[in-house]
């Protein structure tokens, strides 16, 4: 006890502490490392008990955990050892990087004494590759500060740098510490770091953006408003909407009212029972010029990332596009205007705009789902969609899921979460513990109980089923869709569409490989109810659609556990609106179907 008495003094270890509880950090996940232990003992002996220590079974569910709990929380972190750990832990930081979630991720690092030794006697260290800025200079690339601290003197400074990073740019931070310097005496931390938000460099590059974005408007009034990501990073919802009545108050009465659409990344920014939403929200398939020839889209917060826009160039004359800190209309760029600042001037503009008339474009509707007898991707989500309540939260997979998953209706706000830009598979299943725990923290202030549902393909979940493990040992009563195909269903289809078609192309020797799935995309079938029970899950297999509704029952009656439901459907089902683009060449086949390719040897 000797040893978490001195670790509470003025030390490196208490000062980050205390950094992290100024944040509002309240829990850390991690993977324990003698490297670490001097600062999980320095939280452990903090008698408020303000940080609880999550473990997780792996350090990537731990970077996946603390990524989703920022993004409900306001800020994660993370705790690994050197080496073996934080290599573990990259890909999940690099998502909170392109994600823009401020994560800190904490490392232990050997002691001083042990890398001199390392370095003048040629012994390796536990988890050393012998390079001792190997960790830092990965880490370097995936976030926006990192610092290495051998010195205690300099350890406040570097602490602060990286933190006040984090907050400034709303992304992730590094601290690694030599173990020997966790517990060295240091001053305490002088106030609370306060950092000013990113802001316009003039007043006059906010009104060049308005203006520019008035005459577009006023070219191309037949308005789409879209919702973007950054409106709940940045708290602009509020904001957002006031934008979009006023833009209402232009449209006269026997037009169609503006209405807003999300993506991906950016569904249930807004509540999805908010009478402006249009149940279209798939940028790429709704809002092409084919479909509206002389339709204006104003984005707001909006990132042109490959699952937003489906890979197609939306940019054109047409486009008004407010993120990252600029503003894109048309050709020109206005690369110092902040968000908040430019929905306010428009805004503005708009209310003192004398006579302009707008109108909404009526959006092509999404592919109707086929809602037969058997259970599909289609009718899976039709009879989740008939037990979904406003209290649950949905976290989607990234692949056949993705799509299928935008068909949910009835979202509440910030009730939905996917890494759509990273699209890294397994996400969801750890990000389950962060939002778990995020919603189990405002419940006890605000009094919101949400419960959180993961819908997840086969092949992602085998990647992080650890993670159930851990939703079990921190009593979360999360609910786990496995849906089971036995396949990587959307590796196949991105190359060779041609085992989902209604009517596939038989196609003949030498290419008949194109006929079916290929083998490097076929996964080994799990009894996923055995594995539900070994984790302490209720474990349930759903073949049937009256199975559904039975497994929804069981949710229902079982409030405070934890489920893990394997849904089966066939190998080569596809959700409707990704079958309507299956008639598309796939990359591996040619207009004259010359497959294979000629070896080479």
């Amino acid at each position: 006890m000797q040893l978490l008495k001195t670790a509470t003094a003025d030390t490196v270890a208490n000062y980050l502490k205390t950094r992290l509880v100024q944040l509002g950090v309240q829990d850390l996940f991690g993977v324990a490392g003698n490297y670490a232990a001097p600062f999980l003992d320095t939280v452990l002996a903090d008698p408020a008990q303000y940080i609880q220590l999550l473990g997780t079974t792996t350090e990537m569910n731990a970077g996946y955990a603390a990524d989703a709990y920022a993004r409900y929380h306001g800020y994660g972190g993370a705790f690994v050892t050197y080496g073996v750990g934080s290599f573990s832990i990259l890909n999940a930081t690099a998502g909170s990087f392109v994600e823009k979630v401020p994560v800190l991720v904490i490392n232990g690092a050997p002691t001083n004494k042990e890398d001199n030794i390392e370095k003048n006697a040629g012994l390796l260290f536990s988890h050393s590759t012998g390079n001792k800025f190997a960790d830092i200079e990965m880490f370097r690339k995936v976030t926006i500060a990192a610092e290495r601290i051998t010195n205690a003197n300099l350890a406040p400074f570097q602490i602060d740098k990286v933190i006040t990073a984090m907050i400034a740019y709303q992304q992730p931070g590094y601290i690694e510490v030599a173990e020997d310097v966790w517990r060295s005496p240091c001053p305490p931390p002088k106030g609370r770091l306060k950092v000013n938000p990113a802001l316009t460099t003039s007043v006059s590059e906010v009104k060049a953006a308005v203006d520019a974005a008035m005459e577009v408007i006023s070219c191309f009034p037949k308005v789409v408003a879209w919702a973007g990501i950054e409106l709940r990073q940045q708290k602009l919802t509020a904001e957002f909407e006031q934008l979009l009545e006023q833009l209402n108050k232009l449209v006269p009465k026997d037009e169609a009212a503006i209405q807003f659409v999300t993506s991906f990344m950016s569904k249930s920014v807004m509540a999805e029972d908010h009478p402006r939403f249009d149940s279209c929200r798939v940028i790429e398939k709704n809002l092409t010029s084919e479909v509206i020839p002389d339709y204006c889209l104003l984005g707001i917060g909006g990132w042109t990332v490959d699952a937003n826009v489906a890979s197609q160039n939306i940019r054109d004359e047409r486009l008004i596009l407010a993120c990252n800190g600029g503003v894109l209309v048309g050709a020109e760029f206005f690369p110092t205007v902040a968000l908040p600042d430019f929905i306010d001037e428009l805004t503005q503009r708009l209310r003192h705009q004398n006579g302009l008339s707008l109108k909404g474009a009526v959006l092509k509707p999404l592919p109707v789902p086929n809602l037969g007898k058997a259970l599909t991707f289609d009718t899976f989500f039709h009879a989740l969609q008939q037990g979904w309540k406003p209290e649950y939260i949905l976290l989607s997979g990234v692949g056949f899921t993705l799509s299928i998953a935008s068909y949910l209706r009835g979202v509440a706000q910030n009730g939905y979460l996917t890494d759509g830009v990273w699209l890294s598979i397994g996400y969801p299943v750890g990000a389950a513990t962060g939002v778990a725990q995020a919603c189990k923290r405002a419940a006890a202030t605000k009094g919101q109980d949400k419960r959180t549902f993961v819908v997840i393909g086969d092949g992602a979940f085998q990647e992080v089923c650890q993670a159930v493990s851990d939703h079990n040992y921190h009593q979360q009563n999360n609910v786990i869709f496995v849906l089971s195909n036995t396949i990587y269903g959307i590796e196949q289809f991105l190359v060779n569409p041609n085992p989902f078609r209604e009517k596939p192309t038989d196609y003949e020797p030498p290419n008949q490989i194109l006929n079916t799935v290929y083998s490097y995309n076929d996964l080994h079938q799990w009894d996923y109810v055995k594995l539900a029970e070994s984790f302490g899950s209720i474990g349930i297999k759903v073949s049937t659609l009256e199975e559904m509704e039975h497994a929804m029952c069981m949710i229902e009656d079982h409030l405070d556990r934890n489920f893990l439901i394997e849904i089966v459907v066939p190998k080569t089902d596809i959700p409707a609106d990704l079958l309507a683009v299956t008639p598309y060449v796939g990359e591996d086949e040619t207009a004259n179907a010359n497959w294979p390719p000629a070896s080479k040897f």
